[in-house]
């Protein structure tokens, strides 16, 4: 049972994570009602309403980390918050497409400086013992937070209106951030002498900010489109430039040391190919729901609340487990679990609506697979890394997640086509089997993450000078 202290630090920390994470997937299924409210507006102008927060908080997170883990972590938490306030506001209030798209990009700056802080201040409060079962809950309030975005997000257009899915953002953020500053520790890196690599910072901005308008665009400007490719082309050029910056700047952005360590490098990469598999899905679930079953939004929003509910339930259960017995398998677990799921809607689920027998159990399968899979991740992420480098750490595990995300949405829309294609069951059949194949995918890397943590690693963790600059991985790196 946690201190009511430290109690305080997990809720504060996760709530505003939350409401990140709700907010990544939430416009989705306000699309419909912005149409309504911009009618001169063609759908590729709105879809940049979606589109700009994403790319801006995916190519800002590891700037972000890195800011936080050298000026405070609690400072950039705090920041953070009142930045995406105020882009909540100005979406909110927004007369025209182009505000509402700026005010999108406010929200994504502020997403970015919130998620590796967050994670950040919670790592900073626990012992080493402690951090696979708060990094779990944490984990699990974050994919609870996407995973009921769509649900959310209707329940409120319904009852409002889509200004509103903004507003209920700003009280709860400002909130957070009061209470973070009365109740969380400031915790930095001790050496601020030397500023990081700022041209890094321009060059990794660019080029993930190329590489998420490239996936994002490609299934409506077409792949072939000169813009697509230039957007490849640029990524293509500077994520190799950043890499030779990195290992020639006496103080880089990012440590790249930190992909010597295997638990590092393995959960980030399952992490990227499970994102392309839950985040295709959640957007083909609802899609699948209303044109193939004809539910309404609303009941199609009630009918996936299952899997929300079962990652949540499934979260802290998997955090304990992996205090026993590490990751590996439980990550092995999670990844089989969601393929389960994706693999019985292929199977049973056919073109007349028939919920209880055949979507439910579905349902409960993906939710365990999420409960499990992205908390797990997360926690193995960061178990290895050292303590001044938590929130960059964290913020490369983020990183993943978005740029599996837009991958997986792309390739979703690229499955399904449009028109007619759209709502045939061919389309879907094949989704559900692509998406039960990428969460096996995500299985068999999760089956190269160490066995267990070591002790010595471990408690190297918790001391905040402990290996630094990663110059000795020998030890690390078996993990």
């Amino acid at each position: 049972m946690l201190a009511p202290r430290r109690l305080a630090v997990l809720l504060i920390t996760g709530l505003p994570v939350f409401l990140v994470s709700l907010n990544l997937l939430v416009m989705a299924v306000a699309f419909p009602a912005l149409a309504v409210s911009f009618p001169d507006s063609s759908r590729a102008d709105l879809s940049w309403v979606l589109n700009s927060h994403n790319i801006v908080f995916g190519a800002l997170l590891i700037p972000a980390g890195r800011a936080a883990d050298r000026w405070g972590r609690r400072r950039v938490f705090g920041i953070g918050l009142v930045v995406f306030a105020a882009g909540s506001l100005a979406c909110g209030l927004a007369p025209t497409v182009p505000y509402l798209v700026a005010g999108r990009v406010v929200q994504g700056v502020g997403s970015a400086l919130v998620m590796p802080s967050s994670l950040a201040l919670l790592l900073a409060a626990f012992s080493s013992r402690e951090r696979a079962t708060v990094v779990t809950i944490w984990g699990a309030i974050s994919s609870l937070g996407a995973a009921l975005g769509p649900t959310l997000g209707a329940s409120i257009v319904q009852a409002a209106q889509w200004r509103w899915v903004f507003f209920v953002y700003v009280p709860i953020a400002l909130v957070s951030a009061l209470l973070g500053r009365a109740f969380l520790g400031e915790s930095a890196e001790a050496d601020r002498r030397r500023i990081p690599d700022l041209a890094g910072v321009v060059i990794l901005c660019l080029a993930l900010a190329c590489l998420a308008l490239g996936i994002v665009e490609g299934p409506d400007w077409g792949w072939l489109d000169r813009r697509v490719i230039l957007s490849f082309a640029v990524a293509a050029v500077l994520f190799p430039a950043f890499v030779v910056r990195s290992l020639r700047h006496p103080e880089p952005l990012l440590n790249l040391s930190l992909f010597r360590i295997r638990t590092f490098s393995v959960a980030n990469l399952a992490a990227l190919v499970f994102s392309v598999s839950f985040y295709g899905q959640v957007l083909v679930g609802i899609l699948f729901l209303t044109a193939v079953w004809h539910y309404g939004l609303f009941a199609a929003a009630l009918a996936i609340t299952p899997t929300p509910v079962m990652a949540a339930l499934t979260g802290p259960i998997a955090g304990r487990f992996a205090n026993r017995w590490g990751f590996r398998w439980l990550a092995v677990a999670g990844g089989l679990a969601y393929a389960a799921g994706a693999l019985w809607m292929r199977l049973l689920v056919g073109p007349e609506a028939d919920y209880l027998p055949a979507w439910l159990p579905a349902a409960i399968l993906l939710g365990i697979g999420i409960g499990i899979s992205f908390p797990i991740l997360s926690a193995a992420s960061v178990s290895a890394i050292p303590a001044n480098r938590f929130a960059v750490g964290g913020a490369v595990n983020q990183t993943a997640r978005q740029v599996g995300a837009v991958v997986g949405v792309a390739l979703a829309v690229a499955v399904l086509g449009s028109g007619a294609a759209r709502n045939s069951m061919t389309s879907f059949d094949a989704w559900f089997a692509i998406s039960a194949l990428i969460a096996a995918g995500s299985a068999i890397v999760s089956s190269q993450l160490g066995p267990r943590q070591p002790r010595a690693v471990a408690e190297m963790l918790v001391r905040p000078g402990a290996l630094a600059g990663i110059e000795d991985v020998g030890a690390a790196k078996r993990i």
